[in-house]
């Protein structure tokens, strides 16, 4: 190996030497800028007057919401109608509410009016599709 076969050797690997130091000191600097970026604080409370889920087309299939005053909690079919609630009653009374996705009530879980003979005691209320009582489940 000649003295100029030798000296083109050593500018290789020199070069190679100074393109690895370049590539660490990159890399060393982005760990460190990455690394004093701050998380993304979550909050502690959301607040809407109404939160829904929706499938691809946008249409609402959950919502949670605050009708007159109360929460409820409502599952939704594709055309917008309430399937099941979970609410309030004029009463104060939680209630739990199936319907049958043409806005008639089937089954009704919830309380007895304080005023009514069984004050205010659970109650389970049946209704055909037309809206009439079919059966009534309470306490006494």
């Amino acid at each position: 190996m000649n003295i100029e076969q030798r000296f083109a050797h050593l500018e290789r690997s020199n070069r190679r030497l100074r393109t690895g130091l370049v590539t660490l000191t990159i890399a060393i600097t982005t760990v460190l800028i990455v690394g004093q970026a701050k998380p993304e604080k979550v909050p502690d409370v959301i607040e809407a007057k109404e939160f829904q889920v929706v499938d691809d087309n946008g249409k609402a299939l959950v919502r949670i919401s605050a009708p007159l005053g109360w929460g409820a909690i409502s599952t939704l079919n594709g055309k917008g109608q309430v399937l099941v609630g979970l609410s309030m009653s004029g009463s104060g009374k939680g209630v739990v509410t199936t319907t049958n996705g043409k806005g008639k009530k089937l089954v009704e879980l919830g309380g007895w009016k304080d005023d009514e003979p069984h004050k205010g005691g659970g109650v389970v209320v049946t209704l055909s599709g037309d809206g009439r009582v079919t059966g009534t489940l309470g306490t006494d």
